[in-house]
């Protein structure tokens, strides 16, 4: 004389009577909420890589016009001064710097984004031309690189373990399976090579739901079921701690419909169904249903979801882009010291 809310399958549909549908249902993949995390590639993020594939152009284009434009000062001079007779004015200048513009050209190109002094000074109207040019392109793209890199080094990364059942598969993350269920059946019965074929074999697959909900909160497995059992475990958590750590992801396979069951010769069904009905019709069985796990609503709201109500504990990796653009200058300012200590070339001075 009492009637039972389950799903229907073959087999219990053989034994049992069951009422119109009560409630639709979608199965649901719950994990906990990834948190934010540091991110290195900070550095790469004020620039689109649209952009930075334009800025390697320009780099190449105007290193390589640099060291033209050098090589036609220098032949320039040179004619010049075979009919002045003068190897010691400005244009013998040109020559001997002329003769290392592809070292010149490299330390330009170099160290006017990164807003250090060089020791090259171009001589010569078509050289101060070009070298301005990238000395004022270098000014505003250093500027704007620079405003924007704090904000984005500080910027933490937030990685989605999953975001779909192939996405789950893929990362090899346990899942909860409720053991003797329709879908465990289905999942048994599926096809070779189909998506929940390939779900086997990281199924654990038990009837220990305590275990299985202190394994989600723990961040070591996930489970997937029918979005009200998950709906009910985000309430009860709620309520004990105030807190919204879940992560939920619809799963693409479909769910079904809870029918209220009785047995075959029970005289309640004919009754239970015109209670049904007028329920559904206004509304209220909706509303019993969704009240008794109403924090489950708020806290998969998208709002809810996207807000971390705890601050993050500051990681190791938060400093790496700041140590590496210490590390950094210090190791080009001694590369740089070293060779002008050891190359002859780089000690001499004009005359």
């Amino acid at each position: 004389m009492t009637g039972t809310v389950l799903t229907v399958d073959r087999e219990r549909s053989q034994d049992f009577t069951f009422s119109v549908p009560i409630r639709s249902y979608e199965r649901t993949i719950v994990f906990t909420r990834p948190v934010p995390e540091a991110d290195i590639t900070g550095f790469f993020r004020p620039y689109t890589p649209l952009v930075w594939c334009l800025l390697l152009v320009t780099l190449i284009i105007m290193w390589f016009s640099l060291w033209a434009t050098q090589h036609h000062q220098a032949t320039l001079t040179k004619h010049t001064a075979r009919k002045g007779g003068s190897h010691h004015s400005e244009e013998g200048v040109v020559v001997d710097y002329a003769k290392n513009s592809a070292w010149t050209s490299t330390l330009w190109i170099i160290t006017a984004p990164i807003a250090q002094a060089s020791a090259w000074w171009p001589v010569g109207g078509r050289v101060r031309t070009v070298a301005g040019v990238w000395l004022l392109m270098s000014l505003v793209l250093s500027s704007v690189f620079r405003s924007n890199l704090k904000a984005m080094l500080i910027l933490p990364r937030l990685r989605l373990p999953f975001e779909s059942l192939e996405g789950l598969i893929q990362s090899n993350i346990p899942t909860f399976i409720l053991q003797s269920t329709v879908f465990h059946e289905a999942i048994l019965n599926a096809e070779s090579g189909s998506q929940l074929n390939r779900l086997l074999p990281q199924l654990d697959i038990h009837s220990n739901v305590p275990l299985a909900i202190k394994n989600l909160l723990a961040g070591s497995h996930t489970i997937l079921t029918a979005q009200h059992p998950i709906f009910n475990v985000i309430h009860q958590n709620f309520l004990r701690t105030r807190t919204c750590p879940f992560y939920v992801v619809p799963s693409p396979h479909k769910g079904g419909w809870y029918y209220m069951f009785f047995p075959k010769s029970s005289r309640l069904k004919s009754l239970v169904d015109k209670t049904l009905v007028r329920l559904q019709e206004a509304g209220i069985l909706e509303k019993i249903i969704m009240e008794d796990v109403r924090h489950a609503r708020e806290c998969l709201k998208p709002k809810s979801s996207a807000v971390v109500t705890s601050l993050r504990a500051l990681e190791l990796g938060d400093f790496y882009g700041v140590y590496s653009i210490y590390a950094g200058c210090i190791v080009a300012a001694s590369l740089a010291f070293l060779l002008e200590m050891n190359l002859p070339t780089f000690r001499q001075t004009p005359n």
